[in-house]
């Protein structure tokens, strides 16, 4: 419940006061939401006495109880819901991140086999360059033996038997 009271001296107080267009003074409105909209429920105007009020707020108050409990239920129910909602959006992120993890891991992994098998890959065609190297100075190094006859047949042969 909520009591509200204001000057009609104010800014606020007057539009309240035009809004609910009272006729006297001491003036007491009760507003019940119903339907999503603020519905006055009771108007009671003019002097009255501490028992008759209470008595009137009580039997407005019992006439009403429907409508407050549905808006209680109602209010509950939208709490509930996003308070689940909160919930599953916080599940979802976990997973997320969760997933985003193991997919960030994934890729790690794939890298550095890619590494490896780009140092392989190196490694190899490095040993086929020495070997290009090695052999090409080995076939310049028997071309000049080729321009002794003699002496280049046996170097050769004699490398080739090693």
């Amino acid at each position: 419940m909520l009591f509200w009271a204001c000057n009609t001296n104010s800014p606020e107080g007057f539009r309240v006061s035009r809004a609910l267009k009272e006729n006297t003074y001491p003036f007491l409105a009760l507003i019940v939401l119903r339907q999503n909209k603020m519905t006055v429920v009771a108007r009671i105007e003019g002097p009255i006495g501490p028992g008759e009020l209470i008595e009137k707020l009580e039997r407005i108050l019992q006439d009403n109880e429907a409508s407050l409990i549905a808006a209680r239920a109602e209010r509950e129910e939208r709490d509930f819901t996003q308070t689940l909602r909160r919930e599953q959006d916080a599940a979802y992120l976990e997973s997320l991140k969760a997933d985003q993890e193991k997919e960030r891991k994934r890729r790690e992994e794939q890298d550095k086999i890619d590494q490896e098998k780009q140092r392989l890959v190196d490694e190899e065609n490095k040993r086929k360059e020495m070997i290009q190297v090695i052999f090409s100075s080995q076939r310049r190094s028997l071309g000049e033996l080729m321009l002794y006859p003699g002496v280049g047949i046996r170097i050769w042969l004699k490398f080739l038997l090693q």
